[in-house]
C-alpha cells in the first residue's frame, strides 16, 4: 500500500481509495481489511502510478475503465473494487490497455492549429490527465 484517501466520511458508506504498487492480487489486501468492517464500507484499489488520490474526477474515470464487474467487485462484509491494471498474477493473460495521455508535442500542435487556447493551463491538463 502506497497511499490512502477517504471520501464521504460523513456518510454511512465512506469510500476508501487505496493506491498500491501491486506485487500480488489486491484480494489479499482486501481480505486483511475485512476485520475493519466497522470502519470501512467501500474500498477501492488503484495503481499508484497515474492515480492521484486527491483527484476524484480522474479516479472515477480510471476505476470505471479498469474493472470487470464480474471479477473485480466483491460484496462481502465490506465492498471491494479492484481497479488496478490486470496481469498474470490476477489470472489475466491478455495485454491490459495502457493509460492514455497526450504528449506535450500533441498539445502544442493543437495550440498551433488554434484548436485549443495557446495559453492553456498546464495544471488543467495535468488535473484531467491529458498529459502526465
Amino acid at each position: 500500500m502506497v497511499g490512502l484517501k477517504q471520501y464521504m466520511t460523513d456518510t454511512p458508506n465512506p469510500i476508501t481509495v487505496i493506491a498500491v504498487n501491486k506485487s500480488k492480487p489486491v484480494k489479499y489486501i482486501f481480505n486483511k481489511l475485512r476485520k475493519l468492517e466497522n470502519h470501512l464500507k467501500i474500498v477501492v484499489f488503484v495503481d499508484h502510478q497515474h492515480n492521484g488520490l486527491n483527484n476524484p474526477y480522474m479516479l472515477i474515470w480510471r476505476v470505471t475503465n479498469n474493472i470487470d464487474a464480474l471479477k473485480d467487485v466483491w460484496i462481502e462484509e465490506i465492498w471491494g473494487i479492484d481497479a488496478t491494471r490486470k496481469w498474470e498474477i490476477d489470472g489475466y493473460y491478455r495485454e491490459w490497455p495502457e493509460d492514455v495521455f497526450c504528449s506535450p508535442e500533441v498539445v502544442n500542435s493543437l495550440a498551433r492549429e488554434d484548436i485549443i487556447d495557446i495559453d492553456y493551463d498546464l495544471d488543467f491538463f495535468r488535473k484531467f490527465q491529458i498529459i502526465p
